[in-house]
């Protein structure tokens, strides 16, 4: 099936390189990087004729990246990018381009299983690894295998761990505040004489009754947190002694809304999937998952019409391992989880819902040469939410000089900011935090070659968002409980003590789609 594989850093660099056949060049991965990088398709540099030819600045080609997959001189390339890395395959033969893609997928699943987390550092330092795991699961161009247990048991390498600091340990002390605080004051103490003996410098890290208070403190407040580099563990990272008795259950939403002029919604839709990342030992394990008793799926259940409040899902899908039998009746769903990471439900529902932002765009056009927009927003989410990294981007007309935006003044310094992108004709106003329920204003100046530009509302735009939401789910789904049985195993010792493993539940919006027309 495939003749190559690559797995590519984000400057395109080939960290891993498989020719199984042997019938293409080498360089194979320089050409698909230089390819998507600079992707130019005969139909865009049709629109870029008629528009020089036009001449009316308008231009109403918005800028595209390269498909999952395309054919150029031969050579069929297919590609997906996870977490800033491209899964690189390329064939010269007919091959499914679905069947290719879902393989990148799952190969890109099982190293970050392997690996710990999927970026370019673990990926480098684990490299043998990555290549054994390619080995054992693709023999000649062709898909073996991608089971993350059925690995386990060939797979002879262990892996190198990354991003285990001393700052995820003190975030996860809660655990147990005697013996995790105790080895963060070592760590801290030993940190800090290498610090002093080898740099001179003196460094202050948290006492030891600074680290009994965090612990008290998060005791006390009955919420149980986690560092977010929790999950970034091997599967095979340790042995059952040493490794954390585990679950993480992530609700992660993509939430695609379209607004027109006049601030209404034309279209809204929510993807969302339930991610589980297994770490629970033992062979005899189920996981039972409760959902919200008011979903329906459907419209089955909603006898109000459209007075009905509770979660209403269009479609959804589960993983094979899931038992279904309870689960029109109390909406429970229970499993024997697979090792690893792996997506139990995947949903998507298109009924009314809030959207998170409310962005309204007022264009001026009284002054000559000028063309001025101000654009408010407001935080249409409780305030006990905070959303970071919040990216507005508003294209401006392409035959114009410039552009500048103005915050008001009582704005504070760091919270955010706004500047011209030359190259790509947009204004960007970032922010680093955003609460619930807040209100945001910016003023944008647009400058032009000519007095006015005809139809100017049809040159500036869309307006699009980029942002993601923690802790807050669009569509009201939740997670009501989420129960580990441990079934009687003969190889389970009588007098060992109960398990009491950890779980953990995330969630998560996130844009996929944001855009307001102006």
């Amino acid at each position: 099936m495939l003749s190559q594989f690559f797995i590519l850093s984000p400057r395109g660099d080939a960290m891993v390189s498989k020719d199984f056949r042997r019938d293409l060049s080498r360089r194979t991965h320089e050409t698909f990087y230089r390819l998507v990088r600079f992707w130019r398709d005969e139909e865009e540099e049709e629109e870029d004729a008629r528009d020089v030819v036009g001449g009316d600045g308008a231009s109403t080609s918005a800028k595209r990246g390269a498909p999952a997959a395309f054919h150029r001189d031969g050579v069929n390339y297919m590609h997906i990018k996870a977490s800033g890395l491209y899964f690189v395959s390329t064939t010269t033969s007919n091959a499914s381009p679905s069947a290719v893609l879902e393989l990148m997928h799952r190969l890109a699943r099982l190293v970050k299983d392997y690996c710990g987390a999927l970026t370019e550092e673990a990926v480098r330092r684990n490299s043998t690894l990555v290549y054994e795991l390619i080995d054992e699961a693709m023999d000649y161009g062709y898909a073996q295998t991608t089971s993350t247990e059925m690995l386990r048991e060939r797979v002879c390498n262990e892996p190198v761990e990354v991003g285990n600091g001393l700052a995820g340990r003190l975030v996860s002390a809660k655990v147990d505040s005697t013996k995790i605080g105790a080895g963060a004051l070592k760590a801290s103490q030993k940190v800090e004489t290498m610090l002093k003996n080898n740099l001179g410098m003196k460094v202050n890290f948290p006492t030891k009754a600074a680290i009994n208070l965090m612990n008290a403190a998060s005791v006390a407040s009955g919420v149980n947190r986690v560092s977010s580099g929790a999950t970034q563990k091997s599967v095979v990272s340790a042995s059952s002694a040493t490794t954390r008795d585990e679950i993480f259950v992530d609700i992660i939403e993509k939430v695609s809304v379209t607004f027109d002029s006049n601030g209404d919604v034309v279209t809204s839709e929510i993807n969302g999937h339930i991610q589980v990342r297994n770490f629970l030992q033992g062979e005899n394990t189920k996981v039972k998952v409760a959902l919200s008793e008011d979903m329906t799926v459907g419209g089955k259940g909603a006898g109000g019409g459209s007075n009905y409040t509770g979660v209403i899902l269009d479609d959804c899908n589960f993983h094979e391992a899931a038992n279904l039998d309870h689960f029109e009746i109390d909406r429970t769903i229970t499993l024997r989880p697979p090792a690893g990471e792996f997506s139990l439900m995947h949903y998507r529902s298109a009924n009314d819902f809030t959207p998170p932002f409310r962005l309204s765009a007022v264009v001026d056009e009284s002054i000559p040469y000028k063309v001025g927009v101000e654009l408010k927003l407001y935080a249409d989410f409780p305030a006990n939410h905070t959303c970071t990294a919040l990216v507005v981007s508003l294209p401006i007309p392409k035959t114009a000089i410039g552009a500048t935006g103005r915050l008001p003044k009582h704005v504070a310094s760091g919270s955010q900011h706004v500047m011209y992108d030359d190259a790509d004709k947009e204004i960007v106003w970032q922010f680093k935090k955003l609460a619930g329920g807040s209100e945001h204003q910016c003023s944008v100046q647009i400058s032009l070659q000519t007095e006015r530009i005809p139809n100017v509302r049809r040159a500036i735009g869309p307006l699009a968002l980029s942002f993601q939401i923690p802790t807050l789910c669009a569509s009201a789904l939740s997670v009501r409980y989420l129960q580990v049985i441990d079934e009687p195993s003969t190889s389970r010792l009588r007098d060992a003590p109960p398990r009491n493993p950890h779980r953990w539940i995330r969630y998560l919006t996130k844009s996929s789609s944001y855009v307001v027309r102006v």
